[in-house]
């Protein structure tokens, strides 16, 4: 591959996948360093409010990168436009094409999907700075832990962000602020499930089409290869599982199925297993004994609570609640289900 600039390269590949039927919409590109990257990759949106859970994770990635374990060439956030933070200390053959490649195969898969490419989850992005400039106004005017404390609660409930925002919906007690802080990070929650919701549809269908990019632009008779290495196995059975699902559906069927799509539908088409999906709880009563206290249900789906996590979680729901919160749940005992009842406070 000829010596270009990253901007000359970004044109070119454009143009590629243009002509191969790809339409990613409008796309900026923004060169990072690696460690503007892997902050990125823990905060999962850039310019996100501060938060303790953001640090751990970003000292656990760092750590993976000084053993080695990972490399992020490129993130694709799907704003409206969508940008691509790419490495610019790429310094293997056809790493920057193709890292350049695969996020703009992601924006088409992101502008395409009938739920990533909701205008009103691409505007997200741009109003998680504007979330965190009001958080840091409230904790100049509030103090550190009234504001800690609630994003502490919320984020509690990143897996379960349709719980939470039926919990801020039916709250009586939070205050204005506290309503506004929270409806901010359910919005981010809800975004970024969407995006663990259709992981391996959007990776399988990025890693497809930055070959064919790559290739069609700089005329190369056949693919460059998929990178090896720690930290690639789960790529590569993306790869895999994409090429199941194009076998099974035709590329017509597999076209709708990553344009309507979730991993739950192309996982079981292609008998990889199921996604790790977070339990189902739904709330059964608002004000159980008549007493204002809210009643939970887990719905059995095969899949047991983590007792251990339970108490933390009631007690960030009551801290959103502030009354009693009720939890009816089952556990395995013996080959047999039996039905529990935790509460929070005791």
């Amino acid at each position: 591959m000829a010596t270009v600039g990253w901007r000359d390269l970004t044109q070119r590949l454009e143009a590629t996948a243009q002509a191969l039927g790809l339409a990613p919409g409008e796309v900026e590109y923004i060169p990072c360093h690696q460690g503007e990257l892997l902050a990125l990759e823990a905060y999962g949106l850039p310019g996100r409010f501060r938060h303790w859970i953001f640090g751990m994770r970003l000292e656990r990635l760092r750590r993976q990168k000084q053993q080695g374990q990972l490399f992020i060439s490129e993130l694709t956030v799907g704003s409206q436009p969508a940008r691509i933070y790419f490495c610019l200390g790429l310094d293997l053959p056809w790493a920057l094409a193709l890292a350049l490649a695969h996020g703009l195969a992601h924006a088409d898969f992101i502008n395409n999907h009938e739920r990533l490419g909701r205008p009103e989850r691409r505007r997200v992005p741009a109003l998680a700075p504007v979330l965190a400039a009001e958080a840091r106004r409230w904790r100049m005017h509030l103090g550190e832990q009234p504001v800690e404390d609630l994003l502490s609660a919320c984020l509690a409930l990143e897996h379960h962000s349709h719980l939470l925002g039926q919990i801020l919906e039916e709250a009586q007690s939070l205050e204005e602020w506290e309503q506004s802080l929270a409806r901010g990070v359910w919005a981010e929650l809800q975004y970024l499930e969407a995006e663990r919701e259709t992981w391996w549809l959007n990776e399988g269908w990025a890693l497809h089409w930055q070959g064919k990019i790559c290739q069609e632009t700089f005329g190369l008779g056949q693919m460059p290869a998929l990178a090896s290495g720690p930290g690639w196995e789960n790529y590569r059975w993306a790869a895999e599982i994409a090429q199941r699902a194009r076998e099974r559906l035709g590329e017509e069927g597999y076209l709708r199925l990553c344009r309507q799509g979730d991993d739950s539908q192309i996982l079981a088409l292609t008998a990889r297993g199921k996604p790790a999906c977070p339990p189902a709880i739904q709330i059964a009563d608002t004000n159980y004994r008549s007493c204002g206290y809210l009643y939970l249900q887990h719905r059995w789906t095969g899949r047991p609570l983590d007792l251990r996590l339970l108490p933390y979680t009631l007690e960030h729901i009551h801290y959103l609640w502030r009354r009693r919160v009720y939890l009816e749940t089952w556990v395995e005992r013996a080959g047999h289900l039996i039905c529990r009842q935790f509460c929070y406070p005791e």
